[in-house]
């Protein structure tokens, strides 16, 4: 999304680094088809509370570093 885009308001757009998604000794897959299960689980929620809960999962079995950005278009 450009700065100058008008698209439809009350999206979000939520980006997490590689740390979140990824766990040692686990397939990748696994870790896209977590955050496919959260995005489902989160949807119509704020973006504050969809980090909120994302975190709350990473930190139960992460060993990695952690990057998170939401944005929402008001």
């Amino acid at each position: 999304m450009r700065p100058d885009d008008s698209g439809p308001t009350g999206r979000a757009l939520v980006a997490i680094g590689d740390g979140v998604m990824e766990r040692r000794g686990e397939d990748i897959t696994e870790g896209m088809d977590r955050l496919a299960r959260s995005r489902r689980e989160n949807a119509g929620r704020s973006p504050g509370e969809t980090l909120e809960r994302i975190i709350a999962d990473y930190t139960r079995s992460a060993h990695d570093d952690a990057c998170l950005l939401a944005i929402q278009v008001n």
